[in-house]
This record gives C-alpha cells, sequence and structure tokens, in this order.
C-alpha cells in the first residue's frame, strides 16, 4: 500500500488558518514476478513442440492483469494475459514451436503488470533457461511431402524440413523454418508436365503480415495467413519443366501463433490436358483442295486431339446421325468409338493417366460442334475449338476468349449438352473402323 499525505487548510472562527495533515491509502498492487521457468521435454525435437512452465505473481490493485511474452533466443513467439489475483502464485503451461537447427537455445519469460487485458509493457522481472533441440526425426523433404521420387530444395533464411508433429496425411509433413522478423523460407520442386498438381497446405501466422506464398516459375498462385487448418489446393500444370515453390515470408514486427506452415501429400497426376495448339491451322488452300491439317480435319479430331485426316464423325460408319440431339451424338462416341466419356462440372479437373476434358453442344437436327480445354499454368479455364474447315481458335462466337463452354456464345448451336473427361487412350474417331473416310473435301 502506498500512503498519500495532504494538507487541508480549515479557516478557524477567529479567522486563523489551521493546517490539517491526513493520510490517506490507496492500493497500487505489486510488481509481477516469476519464479520456477522448467521446458520439456528435453531435449525437444527440431520444429516439435516446446513446454514452457512457470509460476506467476498476480499484481492486483490497479494493474490486475500480468502479461507474459515468451522469446526464444531474443525472438519473441508469444503472449499471454493472466488475471490472478494480488499477491497469489499460479502455475502456467505455455506451448511454443522450437527451433528448427540443432543445438542449445534459450528461452526468456517477461512479466508485467497490466491495466488492460492487451499485452503491454516490457517487463517487472524476467526469467529465462536454456534447453536443447537434436534428434527428432531424420525425414526428407520427398519423404515428409509423400512424393514418388524427385527432389526438394530448401534455402533462404534458413530450411524447411520434414517433422512428424503436425500432418495431414501419413504422419510427417514438411514446415518452414524459424525465422524472424523480415526474412522468408523456402522449398521448391521441379516437375516435368502436363500434370496435375494437388497438395496440402496449413498456416498460423501473424494475419495479413506473415505468409504461405505458392508460386509456379515465379509468379504468384495463392496466399493464406492467420489459422488456416488443412485445405487441399488443386492446379493444372501444361507441358515442360515448372517450378513448383512454397515461400514463408515474414514482415518486419509481431509474431502471431504458432508463426509457421505445413505442406503435406503433394500430388503428381499425369494428365494430357493439351495446348492451345494453332499448328492445326496449316495446309489451308482457297481451293479446297485438302492439302494439310486444317482441312483434314474438324471438331471431333481437335477435341480428341487426334489427326488423323478423315474428318471424323462419331460413329462413323456404324451410324449415321439423324437427329443431331446430344444423346444420339455421345452414344455414338460411347459405342461405336469406343469412347470413355465421364460426364463432369465444366470448372473440375480431369484426374487419371491420359484424361482431359471436353465440352458438347448441338443445333438440334442440324448439326454438333464440340470443344476441348486446354492447360493454363495458372490452373484457370480456357478452352478451344476447331470449326470445320475452319482454324482452331480460343474465341466464341462473339470474338471472346472461352473461358466457360456453358455461357459461351455457342451459335448457331442451341443447346449446350455437358462437359465430360474422356481417356486419350480409347480415342479413336474413325481409326480403325471401316468404311470410307467422312473427308468434307
Amino acid at each position: 500500500y502506498i500512503y498519500i499525505y495532504t494538507k487541508i487548510g480549515v479557516l478557524s472562527l477567529t479567522g486563523v488558518i489551521i493546517l490539517m495533515l491526513i493520510s490517506v491509502s490507496v492500493s497500487a498492487g505489486i510488481y509481477a514476478d516469476i519464479r520456477y521457468l522448467s521446458t520439456s521435454p528435453e531435449p525437444v525435437s527440431p520444429g516439435g513442440t516446446l513446454s514452457v512452465s512457470y509460476q506467476v505473481l498476480g499484481t492486483g490493485g490497479s494493474y490486475p492483469y500480468e502479461t507474459q511474452t515468451i522469446y526464444i533466443d531474443g525472438v519473441q513467439k508469444a503472449c499471454y494475459v493472466s488475471n490472478i489475483g494480488e499477491g497469489s502464485w499460479s502455475s502456467m503451461t505455455r506451448s511454443v514451436t522450437a527451433p528448427t537447427n540443432s543445438g542449445s537455445h534459450t528461452v526468456l519469460v517477461k512479466v508485467y503488470g497490466c491495466s488492460t487485458t492487451g499485452c503491454c509493457g516490457s517487463s517487472d522481472n524476467s526469467a529465462s533457461k536454456s534447453f536443447t533441440v537434436s534428434g527428432g526425426s531424420s525425414i526428407s523433404l520427398p519423404s515428409a511431402l509423400d512424393m514418388n521420387g524427385g527432389t526438394v530444395t530448401t534455402g533462404t533464411s534458413a530450411e524447411w524440413f520434414g517433422q512428424n508433429n503436425v500432418y495431414y496425411y501419413d504422419n510427417d509433413a514438411a514446415q518452414s523454418a524459424d525465422i524472424s522478423h523480415n526474412q522468408n523460407s523456402y522449398m521448391y520442386t521441379t516437375i516435368t508436365g502436363p500434370k496435375t498438381v494437388k497438395f496440402y497446405s496449413k498456416v498460423s501466422s501473424e494475419r495479413y503480415y506473415d505468409w504461405l506464398i505458392f508460386l509456379v516459375d515465379g509468379a504468384e498462385s495463392f496466399r493464406a495467413s492467420s489459422e488456416v487448418n488443412w485445405f487441399q489446393r488443386t492446379y493444372t500444370i501444361p507441358g515442360g519443366s515448372h517450378t513448383l515453390k512454397w515461400k514463408y515470408s515474414k514482415d518486419g514486427s509481431v509474431d502471431g501463433y504458432s508463426d509457421t506452415a505445413w505442406v503435406d501429400k503433394l500430388e503428381q497426376n499425369s494428365c494430357t490436358l493439351p495446348v492451345y495448339d494453332t499448328t492445326w491451322n496449316t495446309g489451308y488452300t482457297k481451293n479446297y483442295i485438302c492439302e494439310g491439317t486444317q482441312e483434314k480435319n474438324n471438331c471431333y479430331n481437335y477435341a480428341s486431339d487426334k489427326i488423323n485426316d478423315q474428318f471424323a464423325q462419331p460413329g462413323h460408319p456404324n451410324l449415321s446421325l439423324n437427329a443431331f440431339t446430344c444423346q444420339e451424338v455421345i452414344n455414338a462416341a460411347k459405342t461405336y468409338d469406343k469412347l470413355d466419356m465421364t460426364e463432369v462440372d465444366c470448372n473440375s479437373i480431369c484426374t487419371g493417366t491420359a484424361r482431359y476434358q471436353v465440352a458438347l453442344v448441338v443445333w438440334p437436327g442440324y448439326d454438333y460442334h464440340w470443344y476441348r480445354k486446354d492447360s493454363r499454368s495458372d490452373g484457370l479455364n480456357q478452352w478451344s475449338h476447331k470449326p470445320g474447315l475452319s482454324k482452331v481458335t480460343n474465341e466464341d462466337a462473339s470474338i471472346n476468349l472461352i473461358s466457360d463452354p456453358e455461357n459461351a456464345d455457342i451459335s448457331p448451336y442451341t443447346k449446350f449438352c455437358g462437359c465430360y473427361c474422356i481417356s486419350k487412350s480409347t480415342v479413336s474417331p474413325y481409326i480403325s473402323g471401316s468404311g470410307p473416310p467422312q473427308s468434307r473435301c
């Protein structure tokens, strides 16, 4: 208690001022204190969970809240606030993420009495203790990511590592390094497309300031911060060599949550999603004498990604289309061309070996037309088609790029039949059948 003395002047009946000394006691509380600091386990595995235990002395009075700020090797990792009660000791156990590099490290806990429930002040008292990081799992990054072959490179301020404390699949996952402010940690792998890439990610960081970022060939595809639980992401990777990079990046101040990120179950499914291919636009002549690819192959050839110079028709020569309905065209392709077709949402990705996506429209009673989905490095949709003898194009009838065939201008066709995953290994539009080719030349 603090005693405050004050003088009060009183005017007596005789006109003489009498000074009276009055004492007033005010409860200001006491300083926060800490004792019995300990850590476990000892040693702790790299990137593992370090339990920090201690007792805190309650402050009370005008500063009833006890802030506890935890540092590892001088870097703030967590801050907690309690309301213990003046003069009472209370036991605390907090969890923080251990450093990823082996060796001796130091945990420091500062305590401070505050008037509000937020973390405040610097330190009334503090305690520190050394602990050891060693051992743990020797999980390689390819193994932690569940990759079937391939290598993973990691670096910058500190390295990603494989661990078995936090994971989505198969008891392990890759985790970003323990880094400080204005630092980043990355890992990357190189793959050869075309492929469909899937992976799960999780992040625990300061919201809107510290980020998990995924990049394809240096271009950012997504970023996440704050507390984001395991979530699967899917990307279509075109043909050729491409670099996939995951980066955990911190700004210049403040740490939040576990201050790290994880990646798990990286899948690379081979797919044959074709690229937008204008090499089909060759051999065109004004006299239509069919000297090249453009004049000898149509929308069915292009959608099937198979050049046979036969101006292929679904089911020919076994079936002649009459009504030109959705079902008639689909049945002809499935029954006679043995096309393995599965109807899907147009925004989905066809997974599995040698599978890609096409769309069908009809002008009932008159004609049919096919589109095919092309690969893009950003995973967005792009479609193209080859109208009869005309050139391959990625534009609709209104000269707009086709991102969704269902909502594109398909004139003169009036009926959208759907999108389908097909297996390229079964594509045979008039390849092995008998009868004359359906050439329009």
